[in-house]
């Protein structure tokens, strides 16, 4: 908090005020004189630490975004089944478009399909309805749950709600799929609330994603130490065995998780015996 201190002024009446005061942090800042101070400040950009425990050995690919206000991203494609690469690939404030019979793209006026992808982060918890008015189809995903689906109308104007609860301060994921077949071509995405007049979603609180540099980072998960209880053994050499005859029966490695070692007994980076999977064995 600003503290005015008028010692030092000279001349008829000087005097200082404070004219706004920001407040602070109520559970630490309280008091008749509370003070902020700071300890130590590094430069350079900030750095995340995570943990990720995947369920099963595989090779993963690993996506890192950084969300960024103002929109959400937009890919247009010259037909109506999202394939190929994009023929205009940006980034859209708000969904509020009306081509009539113009181009929706460079080429395209008819048989065209955009799709939409970001998040919503709402500044209220409350119960918002969404309208999605559209002409000729659309789908809308909130949180990867297809909650409108307008796709198969008939070719003319069609207005869709859904009421579902949002969040403050919650990034909800939002997929919007539009398809245009012929003739004119609109489609807007509006919501309301108690605190909300019906009216576009504004950019500020719309966000796109974008990958950080090297992402998707490709990982291989590999099992750990063979751990001796939760390795089995099976075959017919362990269920009726004959004196005299070769009995066969495979033991399956498996490391403290459970997950199977399937190196066949040998390290995966050299042809040599890989001393963590070898196996005392006593057969009686």
């Amino acid at each position: 908090l600003m503290i005015a201190d008028g010692h030092g002024l000279t001349g008829t009446s000087a005097s200082v005020t404070t004219h706004s005061i920001q407040d602070g942090n109520a559970q630490s800042l309280t008091g008749a004189m509370p003070s902020l101070a700071n300890e130590e400040k590094v430069a350079g950009l900030p750095s995340y630490t995570g943990s990720y425990f995947p369920e099963k050995t595989a090779t993963y690919q690993m996506a890192v975004r950084q969300l960024n206000q103002g929109g959400l991203t937009s890919m247009y494609y010259d037909n109506q089944w999202f394939m190929g690469s994009p023929s205009i690939l940006r980034v859209d404030p708000t969904i509020n478009f009306n081509w009539g019979s113009d181009t929706l793209t460079q080429y395209a006026r008819d048989y065209v399909s955009v799709r939409w992808l970001g998040k919503i982060r709402p500044k209220t918890t409350e119960a918002y309805t969404l309208y999605l008015h559209v002409d000729d189809g659309a789908k809308l995903y909130i949180d990867h749950v297809l909650v409108l689906d307008l796709w198969e109308q008939p070719n003319g104007p069609v207005e869709g709600r859904v009421t579902l609860n949002l969040i403050k301060g919650r990034y909800h994921d939002v997929r919007l799929d539009y398809r245009e077949e012929r003739g004119n071509a609109f489609v807007s995405l509006k919501w309301k609330s108690f605190t909300v007049a019906k009216s576009l979603i504004p950019m500020d609180q719309l966000f796109t994603s974008s990958h950080v540099v090297g992402s998707p980072f490709s990982t291989s998960i590999i099992s750990g130490a063979a751990d001796y209880p939760h390795t089995t053994a099976y075959g017919p050499g362990l269920i009726d065995p004959i004196v005299g005859i070769p009995a066969k029966f495979t033991i399956q490695a498996r490391d403290a998780v459970g997950e199977n070692k399937s190196s066949a007994g040998r390290d995966s980076a050299s042809d040599g015996l890989d001393g963590g999977d070898s196996f005392i064995v006593l057969v009686t």
